[in-house]
């Protein structure tokens, strides 16, 4: 296992001169988007709202936003040397509301970790770069993946189109153990953190909190309830097909052959593959066997590339049109694309029912017969952005002396526009649909609508999509799409792009949500509102009801909370319907949000279930009234 030259070893190795200069297919561009100076970038992430995140080796993190690189701080705790260092990090789905970031990388402790970190700022806001990462805090949610060796560490994390997180190790150069599945090296991993705490934690989560429930082994008490896979010799990189939820796995191969496999996604029972290393190398048989009989079942790969054609593989990115700026159109849907650390070429599979996956047929002004392009070498990935582009970044060398974040994309002519027709500034409560549609309409650079069009809808902040991020227009070029609010409150942005439009089309929404804390001492109310009156002054009156309360309709909406019933109570009024009360002492009028506490002993409310809602009157907007927050005490 002498032939591989390290991938981190890089860091001490000048640059070998290229045999071939830089192309691409006619109509494509390689466009650099910002330099990253001397950073050593081993991983990028998309973050809502047309960003991206860089991962360096050394542990920093920076982020693309508007035109600019932004440091964002660094992950504690990072050993750089050899293979070892920040592989690889995800966004949250949610992350703009909870600014959550997960990141793969070796410990000082002398193991790899999976830790999540949690970011503050514009997280809501389209390219705003105004986000700093809060290394204290670090929640580790895999603290004990062996690293013996500094080679082999593999590693990238993604969430699947499932919500899941997904996570391939190295074999940490114990190739036998990669046959393990509670070995912890040379696997796949599945997990949830949808149960994860909020608060920091150096102390790993348990696995059952971890356990999806509905991988192969769930339910197991070892570390096999996480597997999905396993008989991986060094899976650097990994991608998820974000239609279908299928993994495509990049496995650096030893002396005969680099291969990709591909894991393939059920939505009903999962299976547990094992791609055979050590017993297996690729398609060939492999340098080792392990104790015990040769195991049976063994799952090929979809693909090769002997040695000599390719050193170091990269899987890159499985091709989906989502109407993106940059869609590179119905030739390349499904497309699986994948390049070589070394050599510096970017290939393409194409599957059919007939033949399986095979060499894609060559495109015009293609490099070669099988070179889709070339002359990019240390490049740690191809990633798809929400733009239709490849996106990646790379490490210096004599073409380009500096490392930069680049992008892939069709040269056309941008003349397409998208603008949104109805269902903008609304406000809804937490937890609701907004009460209208969101309506885009695309147009030619004559005005005239475009039927057929792809037009991709991204939601920033607390809420989600009803329906499909991609969406095609109707004869009058437009599309319709319902926006759910979450139970959290704040602003909401649905960012949707277009092919042939650069900008793309923002539409500005609002989550109200009254939320209720306890301390010992206390009972905190929290509104978070908004409003277009100048100046921005909201009426409220808050009512409590202890225990049941019968329903009150009203020419606004019902009412969870009647103020007039025998176990209610009014704490705030601003509206002189009942005797303009404060028990905060601090008024009732919201700037539009409000924010009271009042002391109480929580023990006094032990065992009781209280409802809070409030009634607010906003000069431009009428009456309204917040969700119905309901506490136990």
């Amino acid at each position: 296992m002498t032939r591989k030259v390290s991938l981190a070893i890089l860091t001490a190795l000048a640059c070998a001169p290229l045999t071939h200069a830089q192309a691409t297919p006619s109509g494509l561009i390689v466009e650099t988007v910002a330099d990253l100076g001397t950073a050593y970038p081993t991983d990028i992430a998309f973050v809502p709202g047309r960003r991206v995140f860089v991962a360096s080796k050394p542990g920093e993190l920076y982020l693309y936003g508007g035109g600019a690189v932004t440091a964002l701080g660094s992950v504690p705790g990072v050993v750089s040397n050899y293979e070892r260092g920040l592989l690889s990090l995800a966004a949250d789905p949610g992350f703009t509301h909870n600014g959550y970031v997960y990141a793969y990388f070796s410990h000082q402790s002398g193991f790899n970790r999976l830790s999540r970190f949690t970011c503050s700022g514009d997280l809501a806001v389209p390219d705003s770069a105004n986000i700093a990462l809060d290394p204290s805090s670090e929640r580790v949610v895999l603290g004990s993946i062996p690293d013996i060796s500094p080679l082999h560490n593999g590693g990238s994390v993604r969430f699947g189109p499932d919500g899941m997180l997904y996570l391939s190790v190295g074999d940490d150069r114990v190739a036998c153990d990669a046959q393990d599945v509670n070995s912890q090296r040379g696997c796949l991993i599945r997990l949830t953190t949808a149960l994860l705490a909020d608060s920091p934690s150096q102390t790993a989560a348990d696995l059952s909190v971890l356990d999806p429930g509905d991988n192969p082994m769930s339910g197991d008490f070892n570390f096999a309830r996480l597997v999905i896979a396993h008989g991986m010799r060094n899976p650097f990189r990994m991608e998820i097909d974000p239609f279908q939820g299928d993994i495509f796995v990049g496995d650096v191969g030893d002396d005969l052959e680099e291969e990709i496999s591909c894991y393939e996604f059920s939505r009903g029972a999962m299976q547990l593959e094992n791609f055979g290393w050590p017993w297996k190398e690729g398609f060939a048989v492999g340098p080792g066997t392990c104790p015990g009989a040769a195991p049976t079942g063994l799952k090929d790969p979809i693909a090769i590339e002997p040695n000599g054609t390719a050193d170091s593989i990269i899987v890159g990115a499985l091709y989906r049109n989502r109407g993106g700026t940059f869609d590179f159109g119905a030739a390349y849907e499904g497309s699986l694309f994948y390049t070589d650390w070394f050599q510096g070429h970017g290939r393409r599979l194409t599957r059919s029912a007939s033949q399986g996956w095979t060499t894609a047929a060559p495109v015009p002004g293609q490099p070669s017969a099988t070179n889709w392009a070339q002359g990019l070498p240390y490049v740690p990935g191809w990633r798809q952005g929400s733009d239709g582009a490849l996106w990646f970044a790379q490490r210096p060398y004599w073409a380009y002396p500096t490392a930069r974040i680049a992008r892939i994309r069709p040269t056309g002519q941008l003349t397409n526009s998208i603008s949104p027709i109805a269902g903008a500034d609304q406000v809804t409560n937490a937890a609701t649909d907004f009460p209208q549609p969101i309506v885009l309409e695309v147009r030619d650079s004559a005005g005239a609508p475009l039927q057929g069009v792809r037009v991709g809808v991204e939601v920033l902040g607390p809420a989600e999509l009803v329906g499909q991020p991609v969406l095609r227009t109707d004869a009058n070029g437009r599309v319709t799409t319902t926006i759910r609010a979450l139970d959290k409150g704040g602003a909401v942005r649905v960012l949707a792009t277009t092919p042939g439009d650069p900008n793309g089309a923002i539409v500005e929404l609002y989550s109200r949500r009254l939320n209720v804390t306890q301390t010992p001492s206390s009972i905190s109310l929290h509104i978070d509102n908004t409003t277009s009156a100048t100046p921005p002054n909201v009426n409220y009156f808050v009512s409590v009801a202890i225990g049941p309360s019968s329903p009150l309709p009203t020419p606004f909406g019902t009412l969870c909370v009647n103020p007039y019933a025998p176990l209610s109570i009014v704490i705030e009024d601003a509206t002189g319907l009942f005797n303009f009360v404060s028990f905060s002492g601090l008024g009732s009028v919201g700037d539009p949000t409000l924010t009271r506490s009042y002391p109480f002993p929580a023990s006094l409310l032990a065992s009781v279930t209280m409802r809070f809602e409030a009634v607010g009157f906003d000069s431009v907007g009428g009456w309204f009234h917040t969700n119905c927050e309901i506490v136990q005490f």
